[in-house]
């Protein structure tokens, strides 16, 4: 858990200004709602006090009408700059929903950060979900990493394993099946 919210602090740090110096990291259930609560502990311990102030929020996936109440919990999305971060990207249909959400909710969002992008074809064209989602919506994607770093990994490291060039070639023929251009 802790690698995974260094690795989450140090994408956020890197793309600050581009991601429009969030206030807000929302994520979306279920999986998003760990990461986001990773990253946001993580950029706690940075020693930038503009990521030391980003809240937190995340969704549910019905609505509470007791207690609390309603479909957003933690943070109050109104007139707030929000980062989206999920596991994720594939089709990018799931990130659309959460950015419909956010927007009813006064939030404004400037960008979804992922842990590992795909790069597969989009719904609508041949470019990735990821750029289509970006073009769409008027806000980056980060990646912090991708299917082409993974296969660099593990060509690098297939060498010596019958292990690792039998998936080098399974993550090829992904890639020539699903990849976008």
């Amino acid at each position: 858990m802790n690698l995974l919210g260094d690795i989450l602090a140090e994408t956020f740090k890197r793309h600050w200004i581009e991601l429009g110096s969030p206030t807000v990291i929302f994520g979306p259930a279920y999986k998003g709602i760990t990461l986001g609560a990773l990253a946001v502990s993580s950029l706690g311990l940075i020693e930038h006090l503009e990521c030391k102030q980003v809240r937190f929020a995340h969704d549910r996936k019905e609505e509470k009408a007791h207690g609390e109440g309603g479909i957003i919990v933690g943070a109050n999305l109104k007139d707030q700059r929000v980062v989206i971060v999920d596991d994720v990207i594939t089709t990018g249909e799931t990130k659309d929903a959460c950015v419909e959400l956010i927007k009813a909710h006064g939030g404004t969002v400037t960008g979804l950060v992922v842990l590992f992008d795909r790069q597969e074809r989009g719904e609508i064209s041949e470019f990735s979900a990821a750029r289509e989602f970006s073009q769409k919506h008027g806000v980056p994607v980060v990646a912090a990493a991708t299917i082409k770093d993974l296969i660099v990994y593990v060509r690098t490291h297939s060498a010596h394993s019958p292990v690792m060039r039998s998936l080098y070639d399974e993550i090829i023929e992904y890639q020539r099946q699903y990849g976008a251009k």
